[in-house]
């Protein structure tokens, strides 16, 4: 009876501690569901690749963030610059991604008076892993007409 008895009581603490293993793990779940976690977020930088423009020409770019979250995030503002390698200006914001979709984000670019460049700027979003999003135009300028 005492070796039972020894049988019982462990197998209901494993029980017991499998419960609440399962128990934490379906809390965690719920608060991932309820948050935005992982690569949620995806910008898709490839509009913003600017090949042969001409030094001063505006240029009309965009980038696309795809929201993969059940809820909506919002791109609220943007730090822009304006230096050799160019100006660069977002358009429209503040922009509302939908649950589960995809807005394209207008830029307005001027090239530089360089050949080769890289003009960085950011985009700030609601979203609570990545409020703040780097991005950069990049390309070259024909400096010297040909």
């Amino acid at each position: 009876m005492f070796k039972t008895s020894n049988r019982v009581a462990g197998l209901l603490l494993i029980t017991a501690a499998g419960l609440f293993v399962v128990g934490l793990a379906s809390a965690r779940r719920e608060r991932q569901s309820n948050g935005l976690s992982g690569d949620e977020l995806i910008i898709d930088q490839s509009g913003l690749l600017v090949t042969g423009t001409r030094p001063l020409e505006e240029l009309s770019l965009s980038f696309s963030v795809r929201n993969r979250s059940g809820r909506p995030v919002r791109v609220v503002g943007s730090r822009e610059s304006c230096d050799i390698n160019g100006c660069v200006e977002v358009k429209g914001l503040p922009v509302e991604v939908p649950p589960r979709g995809e807005k394209s984000i207008p830029i307005s670019f001027r090239a530089g008076k360089t050949e080769v460049f890289t003009k960085d700027f950011a985009i700030y979003t609601d979203y609570p892993g990545r409020p703040t999003i780097h991005l950069a135009v990049r390309g070259s300028a024909r400096v010297k007409d040909e």
